[in-house]
């Protein structure tokens, strides 16, 4: 049995949105929470901490936008990439 190793384009598009979604939720949350700390007279660290951790996975989130957008060009070219990582019995008897 052989297992197919490269990008499968739907799971990609998956994961790409879902890290953005993510981003975009961490950074809300930031912004709430600063705010209840704030009013609450609290120490509005932890608030900054999850907004530089927002920042980072929005970073993130954007390389993978970039890497999907290369992803869906390859594909309108037809180029694929990939490779088996075992070798099949139609390939073992032509090798």
């Amino acid at each position: 049995m052989s297992e197919f190793t490269g990008v499968k384009p739907a799971e990609f598009d998956a994961m790409t949105s879902k890290h953005a979604e993510a981003a975009r939720r961490l950074e809300e949350l930031a912004r709430a929470l600063h705010g209840e700390l704030r009013r609450a007279g609290l120490d509005t660290s932890p608030a900054a901490r999850l907004r530089q951790l927002a920042g980072r996975v929005t970073t993130q989130a954007e390389d993978l936008r970039q890497r999907q957008a290369l992803v869906h060009e390859l594909q309108r070219q037809k180029v694929v990439f990939g490779m088996f990582t075992q070798r099949t019995a139609a390939t073992t008897k032509s090798a």
